[in-house]
C-alpha cells in the first residue's frame, strides 16, 4: 500500500508539531506549509523529545475534556484535554478562538488534566502529566492568551498536577498535586516566585476553590478538608464526611462550601468558616452503576450564590446523565437537565444563570437559565465505546464497525480501495476471539485486574476495556485506558504501547500479522502483531463521508475534499 503527500486539506488537518518547545524560542508550529517537516533534534534526558509528532486537528477536542475555566467577565471558556491541547472558545457563540499546544511525548506526557486563567484573561495556564516522562518533574505552561505564545515554564514541580486555580485578585497561581505532593503557590506579579507550599498531604489533592476574599479550600483523598487564609496560611483542617473525594466549591460569599464525592450519591454543604456539616442536597431519582468511582462529584455555585449545581456519572430513570440545579443554595427544589448517556467530566457555573459542562465524548455544552441547551460544541469523533461488532478481514486490510454504539456495525473502511463503504454485510469478516480452550481471559471488561487462569495479569492503574486472542492461540492482546499490551499465553508481557486514547475495541487479523484498535480519539490504528510497531492510523468523521489515513513517518492520503 502506498501513501502520497497531499499538499493541504480542510477541515481534516494533520499537523506536525515540534515537542521541544519548553521555552518561548521553541514554540510548537501548527500546520507547516507544504509539509516541510522540521529537523529532528538530539534528545537529552532532561529535555522534551526532539522529534516531530504527528497530530490530528479537527477544530475540536479529540479526547476527554478534564476541566473548563473562565475569566472574571465570563467572556471566554478555556478547556484542557487528554488530547494535549488547551482551547479557547467564545462563551456566547462557541467559536474556537485559539489552540495552545504544550511540549509532549508519544505516551502520557503532555496530557492536560487542568487549566486556569487570570481574571483579566491576559494569561492562561495548562498542566497535568506535563514534563513528567522526560524530566521526572512536572511543569506548568504559561501562555499569553491573545498571541498564543508560551511565555513561561514553571518547572521542577515534585509531582504531576491535578488542579490549578488563580486567586480572584489575580496575584496567586496555585497547583494541587497528585501523590502526596500537597499544594504549591506562586506569585504571578513576581515572575512566578514560589511563596507557599503545604507538604502535609497524605493523598492526592483532587480539587480546590477560592472565595471572593481570597481564602482557599482544598479537598484530598487523605480524608481532610483544609482551609487557608488569603495569605495561603492553613487556618483549619477537618476530616471529610466521606473520604471518596471529588470536587469542592466555595460559595461566592465564602459562607458555604459544597463537596461532591466519587462513588456515592451525595453532595454535602458545610460551613465556610467552621467546616462543620450544614445539609445535603436532595439526590432523589438519581442512580449509579455498581462501579467504583461513579458518583455526583462535580459541584458549582452560581456567581450570584442562589443556585447550587451538581453533575457527574450518575443517571436518571431514563439512564441519561444530568446536570441538577437546586434553588435556595442547595436546600430548595431541583431541576434536571438531561445531557446524554455519557458521563459528565467537568462543570462550571457562568453568569446569567448558565452552566457549562463537558461529557466523555469531548462535547462542550452550555445550559441557559431557562434550563435549555443554548450552545453545544459537538465532538466530530466517532463513538467506538461499547461496540458489539468490530470485524476485520483475514489480511487486516478491511475493518467494519459502527460510527456510534447505536449503529449496527455496517460501516466498512477498505484500505485497498481507500473508501468508506456503508450498509455492508459482515459474512467475510471476523469478530475478535475473546477466548478459547488454550487462552481464557476473564474479567477483562472495564476492570483494573483482568485474570488469566484465575491470576491477575495487570497491576498498574490501567483499566482493561477489550481483549482478542491471536489465531495461533499463543498470544492475546488487551486494549486498555492508557496502553495496548500483547501477552503470551502465560501472561508475560511481550510488548506495550501507550495510546492516544482509550482502546475501546481490539481485533487481530486472521493471518496473525496485525493488531487493529478502535480508540476513543476516533482513530483506527494498525500495529505490527510481533513487535507492537504502529503502522497506520485512520480517522473517519462521525458523518462517515470524509477520512484521512497517515503513517508515523508522515505519508498520508485522504478522501476527496477532506
Amino acid at each position: 500500500m502506498k501513501f502520497g503527500f497531499m499538499p493541504w486539506f480542510v477541515p481534516l488537518t494533520v499537523v506536525w508539531l515540534l515537542s521541544a518547545c519548553a521555552t518561548s524560542e521553541k514554540l510548537p508550529k501548527s500546520a507547516l506549509d507544504g509539509f516541510e517537516f522540521p529537523e529532528i533534534d538530539n534528545v537529552h534526558e532532561s529535555e522534551p523529545p526532539g522529534h516531530a509528532i504527528l497530530k490530528l486537528e479537527t477544530n475540536g477536542h479529540l479526547a476527554i475534556v478534564f476541566k473548563i475555566c473562565t475569566d472574571k467577565n465570563y467572556q471566554y471558556l478555556l478547556s484542557a484535554s487528554r488530547d494535549k491541547t488547551l482551547r479557547l472558545w467564545d462563551r456566547n457563540t462557541g467559536r474556537l478562538i485559539k489552540i495552545y499546544r504544550v511540549p509532549m511525548g508519544e505516551g502520557n506526557d503532555g496530557i492536560l488534566l487542568t487549566c486556569a486563567m487570570t481574571p483579566d484573561a491576559k494569561y492562561i495556564y495548562g498542566a497535568g502529566w506535563t514534563g513528567w516522562d522526560w524530566n521526572k518533574k512536572a511543569s506548568i505552561y504559561v501562555f499569553d492568551t491573545q498571541s498564543g505564545q508560551m511565555v513561561k515554564r514553571i518547572a521542577n514541580i515534585d509531582e504531576r498536577i491535578k488542579d490549578l486555580a488563580v486567586s480572584p485578585d489575580g496575584k496567586y497561581l496555585t497547583a494541587a498535586l497528585i501523590g502526596k505532593g500537597g499544594i504549591r503557590v506562586w506569585s504571578i506579579n513576581e515572575d512566578y516566585k514560589p511563596i507557599a507550599r503545604d507538604d502535609s498531604y497524605q493523598g492526592v489533592t483532587f480539587s480546590m476553590s477560592y472565595d471572593r476574599n481570597g481564602r482557599l479550600v482544598t479537598l484530598s483523598n487523605d480524608g481532610y478538608i483544609r482551609l487557608y487564609d488569603s495569605q495561603i496560611k492553613l487556618i483549619k483542617q477537618v476530616e471529610s464526611v466521606d473520604k471518596r473525594s471529588g470536587n469542592v466549591s466555595f460559595s461566592p460569599d465564602g459562607s458555604k462550601i459544597a463537596i461532591g464525592y466519587r462513588g456515592t450519591s451525595r453532595i454535602s454543604v458545610i460551613d465556610g468558616n467552621a467546616l462543620t456539616p450544614l445539609y445535603e442536597a436532595d439526590m432523589s431519582g438519581l442512580k449509579t452503576f455498581s462501579i467504583p468511582g461513579l458518583g455526583m462529584e462535580q459541584v458549582a455555585w452560581s456567581p450570584e450564590g442562589d443556585f447550587l449545581y451538581g453533575s457527574g456519572r450518575m443517571f436518571n430513570g431514563d439512564r441519561k446523565r444530568v446536570v441538577r440545579r437546586w434553588t435556595n443554595q442547595g436546600q430548595g427544589d431541583y431541576q434536571d437537565f438531561e445531557t446524554s448517556s455519557l458521563p459528565i467530566f467537568t462543570m462550571r457555573a457562568l453568569d446569567k444563570g448558565e452552566v457549562v459542562y463537558t461529557s466523555l465524548d469531548a462535547t462542550i455544552g452550555v445550559v441557559s437559565r431557562t434550563w435549555e441547551q443554548r450552545l453545544k460544541i459537538a465532538s466530530e469523533i466517532p463513538d467506538f465505546r461499547g461496540l458489539k461488532k468490530f470485524r476485520v478481514s483475514h489480511d487486516g486490510k478491511q475493518v467494519q464497525f459502527g460510527l456510534s454504539r447505536w449503529e449496527p456495525g455496517s460501516t466498512r473502511f477498505d484500505l485497498v480501495q481507500r473508501r468508506v463503504l456503508f450498509d455492508q454485510s459482515d459474512d467475510d469478516l471476523e469478530l475478535p476471539v475473546r477466548g478459547n480452550s488454550s487462552i481464557s481471559v476473564k474479567r477483562w471488561n472495564n476492570t483494573f485486574y483482568p485474570r488469566l487462569d484465575g491470576k491477575k495479569i495487570v497491576f498498574e492503574n490501567d483499566r482493561s476495556r477489550a481483549v482478542a486472542v491471536a489465531p495461533d492461540d499463543r498470544r492475546f492482546v488487551l486494549g486498555m485506558n492508557k496502553t495496548v499490551r500483547m501477552f503470551d499465553k502465560y501472561g508475560n508481557v511481550l510488548w506495550m504501547k501507550f495510546t492516544p486514547g482509550i482502546a475501546w475495541n481490539v481485533n487481530i487479523s486472521g493471518n496473525g500479522e496485525y493488531v487493529i484498535v478502535l480508540f476513543s480519539d476516533g482513530t483506527i490504528r494498525w500495529y505490527q502483531a510481533d513487535s507492537g510497531k504502529e503502522l497506520l492510523a485512520v480517522f473517519i468523521y462521525k458523518q462517515g463521508r470524509e477520512w484521512i489515513a497517515w503513517t508515523p513517518q508522515g505519508l498520508f492520503d485522504a478522501s476527496p475534499g477532506a
